[in-house]
This record gives C-alpha cells, structure tokens and sequence, in this order.
C-alpha cells in the first residue's frame, strides 16, 4: 500500500491540489513583469546601440539565421 503523503485526498488525483494551484498562479504572477522587462524594451527601442544585453544577444543570434521554410520549394 502506498504511503499517506502519494494517496490523493479526492480519491481520482484528475484535480490539481490547492496548494499547486497557488503555486501555479504565483509563477504565472512572477514571470509576466519579467516579460514585459523583456520584450518592451525590444519592441520599443529601435536603435541596436541603445539595447541592453540580452536584447542586443536576441537580434544578434537572430539576424544570422536562415528560413529554410521560405526557402525550399512547396
């Protein structure tokens, strides 16, 4: 029989518990700001000289790629 701590209190474990809904709304919480620090910056700031590291690092690794999907025939 399995321990205490694994058995699932609503009997199917189809629901998430309390405890990992808060902890899923607590990232989604953490990581939006941490978005718009990224992408508003990237978006609104035109000249590369003016970027800051991981924008410059985002349209430097971006502008030497090709697409091979425009590219092949099809």
């Amino acid at each position: 029989m399995a321990p205490a701590f694994f058995a699932c209190p609503s009997g199917g474990g189809a629901q998430p518990r309390r405890q990992d809904r808060r902890r899923i709304i607590a990232a989604i919480q953490n990581a939006v700001p941490i978005w718009n620090d990224f992408f508003f910056p990237l978006v609104l700031i035109i000249s590369d000289n003016l970027k800051t590291l991981p924008q410059g690092l985002t349209v430097f690794v971006g502008e030497f790629t090709t697409d091979w999907g425009c590219c092949s025939p099809g």
